[in-house]
């Protein structure tokens, strides 16, 4: 009987490594199946450094969350003038973006193959620049002799002919050596190689005092190069390597990784899963679509970048020793993943981890690979909440003692060049540019506890958080000080944004009066429910602002909440601004839950003030009558106080009650609006709700005193009114018209 493993078919758990074109096919064809999860493996291990491939397969089944110490030799490699290349071929477009992207790769191409020859470990790249491991006895060596060549494979580089002139990049170049702490941080699904310790503290210092042409290295690897390194002291305990007296006769061959038979699907996805964790998801959705063309092409893109420097892990790091690694891990990813689940909620991915001058950055995208409209908003929100979050480690116990992580951010939104850099040897998706410069920059002059935004991403969040602007700043690589705005908390709700400018309102008149008839209804007391949806674009704010100005001159009380792109997992969110100016609560001064209950105490449900808590994230303590309560009463008994709360202020005065963008909404919302139109038609409430055509079939729609309006495209004629009521007599050409 033969031993050969049977060809095996796709099942459920497979299929997240299949294209659709495959899927079906697969089951028929299982070399086909096979040899595609292969191409996928091969793939995926050019987005990894060697070290983390090669632990992960030894043995699958350890833990995926673990570091360990080791003494090796690192080279740091920065290149001066991609930025000022890549802002001048911006210019060009698409074409420009192209032009770069294969400088770029050429470059990574030539070095890459350096590093390879002389055994040298990838471990990071950090947009045009990259961090080399290099491990064994004769480490230092390699890695000195790998620095030097680089150099010298930079004249190919130095006069690089474009059409929009003649650009030369030059490198810096940086080596030190010692105790490193090589970690995986985060969860199973979703992993970040980091590098940390000592030996990344030297090579910082060695950057810091490199000229762009030149190889600088620290006292250890000087040292451990041996006397073949020749090399002048350019402060104590750095040098100026110039050569190395021995020939090279490195025959370096990096270990080979076995890919499993094509017949062993099943391995081949255990490998998968091993490994696709380190690589963010849309990158292996890419990788899984076409194996052989994986890289993602490189544009020009408005993308917010975070920066979060957090420091007095090397203390830490020093403290606990090789000894209780376990314990460090355990401290590290602590921190990670708090970080980590914020910049997830919000929609960004984690870029990398890396060292800075003082600890450690997070650098994180919001807008790249995968774009939302509202990417400054959601960093901002999401580096307000990463620095209440680090309260958690404000006071570290450990077995070494106690110890304190600080933490400073900055965020910056601008057009940057992303996309998968490297070769066929190792790549990685990143951005490069100024702006991704400006906000390490930023990063740089805050203050511990601080986020720190640019201009250009406070007029994005303007009216959506508390900016203080400081003093005009400094930072390197701008000729001029640039402004920058102190992020102190967000603005609970948009109700306190801006009404819409009272131009002339064009087109949409029956709409309007059919809104309009609604408020005059809900002013008699008749309330009703209007569900209006269009798509994004097509005026739907602007009508409501038009039927808000309405209702407020026929003295109507209005009250606005707002779903947002990210808060599907967010419970009740449209409903916390509501609920705060019903409560007359506000974001400061005071006891947040003494006003709670005396707001409750007022409308006579101050019972239900640990259920009103829970929902605003005020810790009240249970009663006897809430404690006994599972979930599903708890949620009843929110949703009669909250209509109660809007029938008592309709006593008062008629209200119009908008809840936008509601499309994004999470499922209790959905069912509190719900339960609110059922219960409207006899107050004076008018419930408007807003939205894409994404959300089908909305619950509330269902019911009698629901009114809907589709708004779609504005007819020509009508389109040309709106153009003529912004430009005035402007004449436009018939072409311009069109």
């Amino acid at each position: 009987m033969s031993n050969t493993p049977r060809p095996s078919q796709p099942d459920n758990d497979h299929l997240g490594y299949l294209p659709e074109h495959l899927q079906t096919r697969a089951a028929g064809d299982a070399g086909a199946y096979g040899r595609h999860l292969q191409d996928v493996l091969r793939t995926v291990l050019t987005y990894l450094p060697q070290y983390v491939a090669q632990a992960r397969l030894a043995d699958p089944a350890a833990p995926a969350v673990a570091g360990s110490f080791a003494h090796a030799t690192l080279l740091f490699a920065d290149i001066a003038g991609f930025t000022a290349m890549s802002e001048r071929l911006t210019q060009l477009g698409r074409e420009g973006a192209e032009v770069i992207t294969g400088i770029v790769n050429e470059y990574f191409a030539v070095m890459l193959d350096i590093m390879a020859r002389h055994g040298g470990d990838l471990f990071k790249f950090g947009g045009d620049a990259i961090l080399v491991c290099f491990q064994g006895d004769d480490g230092a060596a390699r890695g000195c002799r790998t620095a030097l060549e680089m150099q010298e494979a930079m004249a190919r580089f130095s006069a690089i002919e474009t059409a929009q002139g003649t650009f030369s990049l030059r490198m810096t170049a940086a080596l030190g050596t010692g105790r490193l702490f090589l970690v995986s941080l985060g969860a199973a699904e979703r992993l970040e190689f980091a590098v940390m310790g000592p030996a990344v503290v030297q090579v910082a210092q060695a950057e810091d005092l490199a000229e762009a042409g030149e190889v600088l290295v620290d006292q250890a690897t000087y040292k451990a190069a041996g006397p073949a390194a020749i090399a002048n002291e350019r402060a104590p305990g750095f040098y100026h390597l110039t050569a190395l007296a021995t020939p090279d006769r490195t025959r370096y061959t990096a270990p080979a990784v076995s890919f499993p038979d094509p017949s062993d699907a099943d391995r081949l996805v255990a490998r998968l899963d091993t490994l696709s964790p380190y690589l963010p998801p849309e990158i292996v959705a890419r990788i899984v679509a076409d194996p052989d063309q994986p890289m993602i092409e490189g544009e020009h893109r408005p993308v917010t970048v975070l920066f979060a420097n957090f420091y007095g892990i090397n203390a830490i790091i020093e403290a606990l020793g090789p000894d209780r690694a376990d314990e460090l891990t355990a401290i590290l990813n602590r921190h990670f993943i708090a970080m980590q689940d914020v910049i997830h909620q919000y929609g960004g991915i984690v870029n990398k981890v890396d060292s800075y001058a003082v600890g450690y950055r997070i650098m994180a995208l919001f807008g790249a690979p995968v774009a939302h409209e509202d990417d400054p908003a959601r960093a901002v929100y999401a580096a307000i909440e990463m620095q209440e979050a680090l309260s958690a480690f404000a006071d570290l116990t450990t077995s070494a003692g106690g110890f304190t992580l600080k933490q400073r951010i900055g965020v910056n939104t601008g057009h940057v060049f992303a996309g998968t850099l490297g070769s066929a040897l190792r790549r990685e998706y990143s951005v490069m540019g100024d702006e991704v410069n400006l906000t390490s920059r930023l990063m740089g002059v805050a203050a511990e506890g601080q986020v720190l935004v640019s201009q250009s991403t406070a007029r994005r969040v303007e009216g959506l958080f508390e900016l203080m602007e400081r003093d005009l700043v400094r930072v390197k690589g701008k000729a001029h000080p640039v402004r920058s705005y102190q992020a102190r908390r967000r603005i609970a709700g948009r109700a306190q944004r801006p009404a819409a400018a009272r131009e002339v309102f064009v087109g949409r008149q029956v709409e309007l009066g059919a809104a309009r008839a609604l408020v005059d209804a809900a002013l008699t007391g008749q309330g009703a429910t209007l569900d209006v949806a269009g798509d994004a674009g097509v005026g739907k704010t602007r009508l409501i602002a038009e039927l808000s100005h309405y209702a407020d001159e026929q003295g109507m009380a209005s009250l606005r909440g707002e779903a947002v792109s990210y808060g599907r997992n967010l419970p009740y969110l449209p409903w916390i601004g509501v609920l705060r100016r019903l409560l007359g609560l506000k974001e400061d001064g005071g006891d947040r839950q003494e006003r709670l209950v005396a707001g409750l105490d007022r409308a006579g449900l101050s019972d239900w003030s640990p259920i009103v808590g829970t929902v605003l994230g005020i810790e009240v303590p249970e009663t006897p009558l809430t404690a006994s309560l599972d979930a599903q009463l708890r949620q009843q008994r929110f949703f009669d106080v909250v209509l109660s709360l809007l029938q008592q202020r309709a006593d008062r005065a008629p209200l119009l009650l908008v809840l936008d963008d509601m499309q994004w909404a999470d499922a209790a919302s959905l069912d509190l609006v719900t339960y609110v139109a059922r219960n409207v038609r006899t107050w004076p409430i008018l419930l408007v709700l807003v939205h894409r055509p994404d959300l089908a079939a909305p619950p509330w729609c269902a019911i009698d005193e629901c009114h809907t309006l589709r708004l779609g495209e504005l007819d020509e004629v009508t389109s040309l009114a709106l153009v003529h009521s912004v430009l005035g007599d402007a004449e436009l050409a018939p072409a311009l018209q069109r």
